[in-house]
């Protein structure tokens, strides 16, 4: 229990601590969808295609 609470301690202290700016809540979805097509796209298209 002791090393799981701290674990979680540590996440949120990290999270606290994170300099980065927060993304809008819209911005985020868009970035899903946007996501979710174009694995769409990628699951339809016949040509495999190679990671970058």
């Amino acid at each position: 229990h002791a090393e799981r609470m701290a674990s979680i301690r540590a996440r949120v202290k990290a999270s606290l601590e994170d300099k980065r700016p927060a993304v809008p809540l819209d911005e985020a979805i868009d970035r899903v969808k946007s996501r979710i097509s174009q694995l769409a796209r990628d699951r339809d298209d016949p040509a495999p295609r190679r990671r970058s």
